[in-house]
């Protein structure tokens, strides 16, 4: 997606980025929550009719409160694995990098030992992570979960011809907010 024209400024703030509209900007923030909660939907909605899924499943520690996206059970040798989601835009090492920030929030062996103990799991939980690039990127480690839990490669079609609906759908809401904001300014 091209920039958006001088005649579209935001909050007066100038031009902005599709790299902005989709990641950052404030005015869509709500529906980037959407993207990624649609995501990881599809992939619970895949894994309960097997597991025993639970959707943002709360965790204190000491210092704070977490919720992962989605914590897969077991129900045979009540092992767990955090998944945690996320959609982010693309280039160089933009994925590489969103996983390395949520591999060392979650990875934690405070926050595994409390998911083990609440859950009654026979050791602490795997964390994995699942990384989509705003326009359609995959990330091949994702391809560790499908193969963990035996998913259909259909799948991932699904899942990544959302994350690019959802873009045009939040760039759509970052459009429709700048020309109300500019109706008002007249």
């Amino acid at each position: 997606m091209p920039r958006n024209a001088d005649i579209l400024p935001a909050l007066g703030k100038g031009k902005h980025s599709s790299s902005h509209i989709l990641q950052w900007c404030p005015v869509t923030h709500y529906q980037r929550i959407q993207r990624y909660d649609r995501a990881t939907k599809d992939l619970s909605d895949n894994l309960n009719q097997k597991y025993d899924t639970r959707d943002e499943p709360s965790v204190h520690t000491r210092d704070n409160r977490y919720i992962p996206d989605l914590l897969v059970i077991d129900k045979d040798d009540r092992t767990g694995c955090l998944i945690e989601t996320t959609v982010v835009w693309e280039h160089k090492s933009s994925l590489l990098y969103a996983a390395k920030i949520k591999k060392d929030k979650y990875n934690r062996s405070e926050i595994l030992e409390n998911i083990r103990l609440k859950y009654n799991l026979l050791e602490n939980p795997t964390v994995l992570l699942f990384v989509i690039g705003a326009r359609g990127g995959w990330r091949p480690s994702n391809d560790i979960i499908w193969k963990k839990y035996n998913l259909p490669n259909h799948l991932k079609r699904i899942i990544v011809c959302n994350a690019m609906h959802y873009g045009s759908y939040i760039h759509r809401t970052f459009i429709t907010h700048t020309w109300r904001m500019r109706k008002k300014k007249k």
